[in-house]
C-alpha cells in the first residue's frame, strides 16, 4: 500500500492525475484503514475535477467527472475524516469537493469547520469567503476576504477574489481597484488582467475594457473563450474586422465549440460575407444538430444569397425541429414568395397565424404577398391586422396608405401616411408617397410641400429629386425641374 501511495504522489506530482487516482485507490483498497491514503484519494478526485474545468474553460474539452465521482471522493474524505483524519486541510478539501458539486451550504459548512480548527491560516478564511460569494452572500463573502487579507497581507489571490465579491454587492470601483491590486502584485497571472476587462466591460469603459483583456490573451494565447469575449467587446463598438480576429482565433484553439463559430458566422455577417456566414453555420450545425435558430439564420445567409433551395431545406430542418414556432414557418414562406410559389407562401403563412394569431409579423408578410400579387384589398386586410396588434408602429400605417393609395381611397390614404409620420418623422418614404397621393388629388402645392420635406431628411436620395423634378415639369416649371433632376 505505501508503494503504491507513494508512486501515486510522484504521478501526481507528474500532472497524470488519473494514473494517481488509480495508484491510490489501490493503496486504500491494500490498506482501508490509512486515512493519508483516504485523503490523497479524496483530494486527487477534486484536482481532477479541477483539472476538467479548466480544460473545459479554455476549449479543449467538456468532459467532467460524473456526481459519482464526486461522491466517490467525498465518501473517501468522509472516511479518512471517521479514521481521526479530522484535520483543517481535510475540511477544506472536503469543502473544495462540495463546492465543485455545486453544494455550497455543504462546502461553507465544511470551510467554517477548517476556520475554527486553524483561524490564523488566510487560505481557508478565502476559502470560505468564496463559497460565500457562490451562495450569493457578498457581504459575508467580503467579511471573510478581509480576514484573509489581515492575515496575508499582499496576496494576490485575496485581491482578486474581493473584486469579484464587491462586483457580485455592485461596487463596481472598489472591484476595479482590488483586482488593479492583485495585478500590481502578481501582472503575470492572466486571469486577474481578463476579470479586470470584463469588470471595465460592465462599467461602460470599453477602452480600459479592451486593454486588459487584449493583455490576457498576449499573457495566455491559448484560452479560446477569452478571445471570444474580447471579441464580444470589439463587437459591441462596432470594430468588426478585430471582432472577427479574436472570433476566429477562438474557432481555431476550439473548433467543437459551435457557439464560437456562431460568433465569427455574425461578424461575417456584419462586413457582408455571406459566404463565409454559411460556411461557418454549415460546421455549425453539424456540430449541434439540434439548434433550430442556427438553421434559420444558415437559411438568411443562403437566402441573402440568392440560393433558394439551400435556404429552403435550412428552412425546413428548423421547422422540423420545432414545428410549433411561427417564426420558422414564416422563413419558410418567404423562401416560397422569392421562388415564386405563391400558393406555398400563402400555405406557410395561415400555418403561421394558425398557431399564433397575435404574431405581427405574418400579417405583413401576408400583406406584402398580396401586395406582389396587386390584391390590394386583401393586402390592406392583412396590414389593418398588423396595425391593431400595433399601432404605434409607423411602417404598418405606410403599408395602409400604399395599400389606399392603390384602391383610389385617397382621404384614407393620407390619413394613413400622414400617422406614419408623425410616429416617425424621419421616414422619408412617406413623405414621398404621401406627395403622390396629394398629386392624384391635384393639391400640387401640397406635394411640393412633402417632396421637399422628403429632400430635407433625406438630401442624398435620387428619387425625391426625381419626384420633385417630374411634378414641376408637369406644372411648367422647366428650370426647376431641370435643376431638380
Amino acid at each position: 500500500a505505501e508503494a503504491r501511495w507513494q508512486l501515486g504522489r510522484a504521478l501526481e506530482a507528474q500532472g497524470r492525475l488519473d494514473e494517481a487516482r488509480a495508484e491510490y485507490e489501490d493503496a486504500t483498497r491494500l490498506d482501508p484503514s490509512e486515512p493519508v491514503y483516504q485523503r490523497h484519494l479524496g483530494t486527487i478526485w477534486r484536482k481532477i475535477g479541477r483539472h476538467a474545468w479548466a480544460l473545459r474553460q479554455t476549449g479543449f474539452s467538456k468532459q467532467t467527472p460524473s456526481a459519482d465521482d464526486y461522491d466517490a471522493a467525498i465518501a473517501a474524505l468522509q472516511s479518512a475524516i471517521s479514521m481521526g483524519g479530522d484535520t483543517p486541510e481535510v475540511f477544506a478539501e472536503l469543502g473544495e469537493l462540495f463546492a465543485l458539486k455545486g453544494q455550497h451550504e455543504d462546502a461553507i459548512a465544511q470551510f467554517r469547520k477548517a476556520v475554527d480548527a486553524a483561524p490564523r491560516e488566510a487560505h481557508h478564511h478565502r476559502a470560505l469567503g468564496i463559497a460565500y460569494r457562490l451562495m450569493g452572500q457578498a457581504q459575508k463573502s467580503l467579511e471573510q476576504l478581509d480576514v484573509a487579507d489581515s492575515l496575508e497581507p499582499d496576496c494576490a489571490q485575496t485581491q482578486y477574489e474581493m473584486g469579484l465579491s464587491y462586483m457580485q454587492a455592485d461596487q463596481a470601483e472598489k472591484a476595479i481597484e482590488a483586482v488593479n491590486e492583485a495585478i500590481q502584485l502578481n501582472p503575470s497571472e492572466a486571469s486577474y488582467h481578463h476579470m479586470l476587462g470584463l469588470i471595465y466591460h460592465e462599467a461602460d469603459r470599453d477602452q480600459e475594457a479592451i486593454a486588459a483583456l487584449e493583455k490576457a490573451v498576449e499573457i495566455k494565447p491559448g484560452m479560446a473563450p477569452w478571445h471570444a469575449t474580447v471579441g464580444s467587446v470589439y463587437a459591441a463598438q462596432e470594430r468588426e474586422h478585430l471582432s472577427l480576429e479574436h472570433y476566429l482565433r477562438a474557432v481555431e484553439l476550439a473548433p467543437e465549440r459551435p457557439e464560437y463559430l456562431q460568433n465569427a458566422a455574425e461578424a461575417y455577417g456584419k462586413l457582408g460575407n455571406d459566404k463565409q456566414v454559411a460556411t461557418l453555420l454549415q460546421k455549425a450545425v453539424r456540430l449541434e444538430p439540434d439548434n433550430p435558430q442556427r438553421y434559420s439564420e444558415l437559411g438568411h445567409a443562403y437566402l441573402r444569397q440568392g440560393q433558394h433551395r439551400e435556404a429552403a431545406k435550412a428552412y425546413k430542418r428548423a421547422v422540423d425541429l420545432v414545428p410549433d414556432d411561427p417564426a420558422y414557418l414564416l422563413n419558410l414562406g418567404s423562401v416560397a414568395v422569392e421562388m415564386g410559389d405563391t400558393k406555398e407562401a400563402l400555405a406557410r403563412f395561415k400555418a403561421a397565424a394558425t398557431l399564433k394569431s397575435d404574431y405581427t409579423p405574418v400579417y405583413e408578410q401576408l400583406g406584402d404577398l398580396f401586395e406582389r400579387e396587386n390584391k390590394w384589398s386583401h393586402a390592406l386586410a392583412a396590414y389593418q391586422r398588423a396595425a391593431a396588434l400595433e399601432p404605434e408602429n409607423a411602417h404598418y400605417h405606410y403599408k395602409m396608405g400604399l395599400a389606399h393609395k392603390a384602391l383610389g381611397q385617397f382621404q384614407e390614404a393620407t390619413d394613413h401616411l400622414e400617422q406614419a409620420i408623425e410616429l416617425a418623422p424621419e421616414m422619408t418614404e412617406a413623405y414621398g408617397e404621401l406627395g403622390t397621393v396629394y398629386e392624384a388629388q391635384q393639391r400640387y402645392d401640397e406635394a411640393v410641400q412633402a417632396y421637399e420635406h422628403a429632400i430635407v431628411i433625406a438630401p442624398h436620395r435620387a428619387s425625391h429629386y426625381g419626384q420633385l423634378g417630374r411634378l414641376c415639369r408637369q406644372l411648367g416649371q422647366l428650370d426647376k425641374a431641370l435643376a431638380y433632376f
